[in-house]
């Protein structure tokens, strides 16, 4: 489904013609979920801005043929990537959180951005429109070195329906949760921000630094252990700090599963780090864990839409036909 008959749906919102909560899960469905403490109205207000947006920019590179991006990235409309490609990691994404996303726009790169890159996606903070870039050798195929263009794909896409919880804690831990690489899925949640790749990296540099003013000057007493030590402790930090995210996330899942949910993977994609770690925090009071999903499905509509497709016993069963209530 592209921008425009998306725009169709988000246009019923508020109208009285319809069930909002109908087509709220509808929405929910194609990556497009709430936001934190948003209603009806601030929801489709971003979510028409965000489509018309994307219109626009299909309208503009249709008929331009090519743009210009930060004056280093040209995008081709020829290069386009077709839905069928997108849909590969749509089933991924379906599969593993309930939602499939073909609305954003996605080109294959005439030149990569580095030998090891394999693509990421762009996002525009001031309209919060997204664009897949991939490297051109998957237009051919599905797979590069080490890199899967189903999985890259996904991975991204998580990120972009992720993006409204404004949760950085669990980002790439979701993203991630779809590799077929249990060490992917175990490490990828350590770097959560570029000042975490600069902070692992900068030791390094240090001990070589270290070592080669050792070897050929004539400090030759310089002590280099230090900087061993040094740089084993932010990979240590980040080890530490991925388990200790990891451990609320696999309680709080538990937790959901004691209550008679089978839908955890879901909900949690939907949730932030407070809500995650507040649902962990019932392992030894289900009950009081299903009196307070109950008040947030009464109190939030985001949680009222959550409820209504990974809750409730309609939602359930169409995800789940074979569940036993």
């Amino acid at each position: 489904m592209n921008a425009e008959e998306i725009l169709k749906k988000v246009a019923i919102l508020n109208s009285g013609k319809g069930n909002d909560i109908g087509i709220l899960k509808e929405l929910d469905a194609l990556g497009l979920i709430l936001a934190p403490g948003e209603d009806t109205s601030a929801y489709k207000d971003r979510i028409e801005k965000l489509l018309n947006t994307i219109n626009n920019f299909d309208k503009d590179i249709a008929e331009k043929k090519h743009l210009d991006l930060f004056d280093c990235i040209k995008l081709d409309e020829e290069r386009r990537i077709p839905s069928d490609i997108i849909d590969e990691a749509g089933e991924i994404n379906s599969k593993y959180y309930s939602f499939k996303i073909n609305w954003v726009p996605g080109f294959f790169m005439k030149k990569s951005l580095g030998f090891l890159w394999g693509g990421c996606a762009i996002t525009f903070p001031d309209n919060n429109l997204s664009i897949f870039l991939i490297r051109s050798n998957f237009s051919q195929k599905k797979k590069w070195l080490f890199y899967k263009r189903d999985e890259l794909l996904a991975h991204e896409l998580c990120h972009i329906a992720r993006a409204p919880v404004k949760d950085f804690i669990y980002e790439e831990f979701f993203a991630y949760r779809i590799s077929p690489s249990g060490l992917r899925r175990y490490l990828g949640n350590c770097f959560r921000s570029s000042y975490d790749a600069v902070c692992f990296i900068t030791p390094f540099f240090l001990l070589l630094t270290a070592q080669i003013i050792q070897t050929f000057t004539s400090f030759t007493q310089l002590p280099v252990y230090p900087f061993w030590v040094i740089t084993g402790i932010y990979p240590l930090f980040l080890l530490i700090r991925n388990q200790i995210a990891r451990n609320y996330y696999f309680h709080a899942e538990a937790n959901l599963k004691k209550a008679g949910i089978p839908t955890a993977l879901q909900i949690l994609f939907r949730c932030s780090k407070s809500e995650i770690q507040t649902i962990a925090a019932f392992s030894k009071d289900i009950l009081g864990l299903k009196e307070w999903l109950a008040k947030q499905a009464n109190t939030h509509l985001r949680w009222q839409v959550i409820y209504e497709r990974f809750m409730s016993e309609e939602g359930i069963t169409e995800l789940y036909p074979e569940f036993d209530f």
